[in-house]
């Protein structure tokens, strides 16, 4: 019997030891070799994703034609020696289980953590799912780039970079002074991120709200269909190729210009708000809408390229009427800057 416990003990050390075998992956970098799983899932399964707030890394997403689920990970630890590395990775795990609706993927590590400001403990997880899954991310201080399609995709809360594409349902990205970047998506969508560039490209949504927020970044959105809600501060909103919808659509900034290209209007209203800076509004030369324009003292409207009947013309504000006036548009500036309508 001693013998054999002898035994089985040397045999758990040595899986043990393989278990955590550690190469030196870069400069102060250690690393274990790849862990990989695969289990069966469904289409629309939901997916999980959390981290301990001690933790840095990426996460990774693709969709495949596939009835499987695949996760494969690397634990890595930031510091100045390979030992001190061992002793970090050894605290750090990636679990992963089957739940009611799906899975669910937990990166744990100790709080407070152990190492010290200067060193890291890092995860880099890579997913392969089926189409059409929900996924929500509780991971702070991760990178997050995902391809779709998913049917939901929420990170409420985020420190990272986040990038994401073709989303079916609802999209929620919060992020702080990290770049968002979203494309494809035509369900409901909230964006919210700060001293930074949020980046929108194709949002075809014409029967749910679009909300994007930033403060001390730009806004830049390319082909978008739907109600919004833009706001920004202290950073330039740029929109390409916009077709509003819905009932009220607003567009506001403060202390940066607003360059806004309409391609197509219905029987809609918009709003258009802007302090100590320019809007600069290109309409189709055929649009039906009423426009009032106002700036104050300093400020100046430019009209060009666009037949219209005025309705109230004053120093510092326009009234004018395009076709039948189907559409309302409104456009006011507060302090200094300039009103630029162009057909």
């Amino acid at each position: 019997m001693r013998r054999f416990l002898i035994i089985i003990a040397l045999l758990l050390f040595t899986i043990s030891s393989q278990a955590q075998d550690i190469f030196q992956a870069g400069n102060n970098l250690y690393s274990t070799e790849e862990s990989l799983n695969t289990e069966s899932c469904s289409e629309k399964s939901f997916i999980y994703i959390s981290s301990a707030a001690t933790l840095t890394g990426s996460i990774r997403i693709s969709t495949s034609d596939e009835d499987s689920i695949t996760i494969s990970h690397f634990i890595k630890a930031k510091t100045s020696s390979k030992k001190k590395a061992i002793d970090y990775i050894d605290l750090i795990s990636v679990n992963f289980s089957k739940s009611n609706k799906g899975y669910k993927i937990e990166m744990r590590s100790p709080n407070p953590k152990v190492w010290a400001d200067n060193e890291a403990g890092i995860v880099e997880i890579e997913l392969t799912l089926p189409k059409y899954c929900d996924i929500e991310i509780d991971a702070v201080y991760f990178d997050i780039t995902a391809d779709g399609p998913f049917r939901n995709f929420m990170v409420p809360t985020s420190l990272g970079r986040l990038t994401v594409d073709n989303v079916t349902g609802k999209l929620e990205l919060a992020t702080s002074n990290r770049r968002l970047k979203v494309s494809n998506v035509t369900g409901e969508t909230y964006l919210s991120t700060s001293n930074s560039t949020l980046f929108a490209t194709d949002i075809i949504s014409p029967n749910k709200k679009i909300t994007m927020y930033n403060e001390g970044g730009d806004i830049n959105v390319d082909n978008i269909t739907g109600e919004v809600n833009i706001k920004n501060k202290y950073g330039r909103i740029d929109i390409n190729n916009y077709k509003p919808s819905g009932l009220l659509n607003k567009i506001r900034c403060d202390n940066g210009p607003i360059i806004l290209e309409i391609t197509e209007i219905n029987a809609t209203q918009i709003l258009i708000s802007n302090r100590f800076e320019d809007i600069e509004l290109v309409v189709p030369r055929d649009i039906s809408a009423e426009l009032s324009l106002a700036v104050e003292e300093d400020g100046k409207i430019d009209v060009s390229n666009l037949p219209f009947k005025p309705d109230l013309v004053q120093p510092n504000r326009l009234n004018l009427i395009t076709k039948d006036g189907a559409s309302l548009i409104t456009s006011s500036i507060r302090g200094k800057g300039n009103i630029y309508l162009r057909g």
